[in-house]
């Protein structure tokens, strides 16, 4: 099934009131083909996967360009025995779905980005995953001028267990992450650190309150996103330095695409999958835990979690608070939690500490992709 992952021209300029903008062609396909970039053509393909949580396309360039949806329509057909029949849709009711999350955002600033686009496909309802972004405005104090610096922050949250861990970030990350850039410097220890404090705040600090109240109906609603988890992929992109930090915690991806000096198309990934089937995941894991041999199994963390990194996930982090097991919880409280795994000796297993990469961007990078693992797997 091929959807190009977008609005036309009219579309986009009914929905915001921007001026209609220019003919070439550039769109994003969602297919079974692996990446590749069509000169003749001028479209994006991507790998595409039924449980895509958020796919968030980045232009880096400052000329306007409109998304395509010129896709040849089939009627519906049902194939199949009698008793097991299968619909395929039309491709009008296959776009309309395909659609239904999608949003696009012109900025324009002359600060490096132009627009973004989203879409969403669900594969369970509520739908888990969830996503942010936010453009924070920094006054330049060089020569005392008013000129204007900006970071613009892009994140996909993608959910398991539940929706409560990826709604949670997508309220509290960016804003800490904030917070820690502006305290602390543009740097990958701020990043790491306001990470792992914010995972501090979901899961510690969440039982440490439950303990104290366990009657009170605001600390069992704060213990959800403890409970649940979430991979997490957040780009950040410095419009005077013109630097694209990523940081990974869990299997989404990041990609960047552009020309090289002899024009040729070139893809980059900005992103490694943290997870148990990564070499040098399974190496770190095997020396925090080296008395366990069964710490991962089949390419999973106790046998169970893929993801080696990760927010919330509770029962791969801790077993006790102050000393106070988790099993000492009042039985209506244990109705929320979740057995602990096998072989669960020296937690935590799983840590929301990203891995960060930075990449310098110039007019040659036109475009950023990033989506889950749904999308790419």
């Amino acid at each position: 099934l091929v959807s190009r992952c977008g609005i036309n021209s009219a579309q986009l300029s009914s929905l915001r009131g921007f001026p209609a903008i220019s003919k070439r062609l550039y769109s994003v396909h969602a297919t079974n083909s692996n990446l590749r970039y069509n000169k003749k053509r001028r479209t994006f393909a991507l790998a595409g996967g039924v449980a895509l949580s958020a796919l968030i396309y980045v232009a880096y360039t400052s000329q306007s360009r409109s998304i395509s949806s010129d896709v040849p329509h089939k009627k519906e057909q049902s194939i199949g025995g009698e008793s097991e029949p299968v619909t395929l849709l039309a491709d009008e009711e296959v776009n309309s779905r395909l659609r239904s999350n999608q949003q696009s955002y012109w900025i324009n600033k002359g600060t490096g980005i132009y627009r973004y686009d989203i879409s969403q496909l669900p594969s369970n309802n509520p739908i888990e995953d969830n996503h942010s972004e936010q453009i924070l405005q920094m006054r330049s104090s060089e020569n005392n001028n008013n000129s204007k610096d900006d970071l613009y922050f892009f994140g996909i949250y993608d959910g398991h267990g539940g929706p409560f861990t990826s709604a949670k970030l997508s309220q509290a990350l960016i804003p800490q992450v904030a917070k820690s850039l502006i305290k602390n410097g543009y740097n990958d220890t701020s990043i790491q650190d306001s990470f792992v404090q914010l995972d501090d705040e979901i899961v510690i600090q969440s039982f440490k309150n439950l303990f104290s109240n366990p009657l009170s109906k605001e600390n069992i609603q704060n213990i959800m996103p403890a409970i649940s988890g979430a991979c997490c992929l957040l780009s950040i992109y410095d419009s005077k330095t013109q630097d694209l930090k990523v940081a990974v915690t869990g299997d989404s991806r990041a990609l960047i695409i552009g020309q090289d000096p002899q024009d040729e198309w070139y893809v980059k990934s900005c992103s490694t999958d943290q997870t148990g089937d990564n070499p040098d995941e399974i190496e770190r894991i095997q020396k925090e835990h080296p008395k366990e041999p069964n710490v991962i199994t089949r390419g999973r963390i106790l046998g169970s979690l893929q993801p080696s990194r990760a927010f919330g996930d509770y029962r791969y982090k801790v077993k006790e608070i102050d000393g106070q097991s988790l099993s000492s919880l009042p039985d209506y409280l244990k109705l929320y939690l979740r057995a602990q795994p096998r072989n669960f000796l020296t937690p935590p297993y799983v840590t929301a500490k990203p891995e960060i990469t930075t990449t310098q961007i110039d007019d040659k990078v036109k475009l950023m992709v990033m989506g889950s693992d749904g999308l790419f797997e």
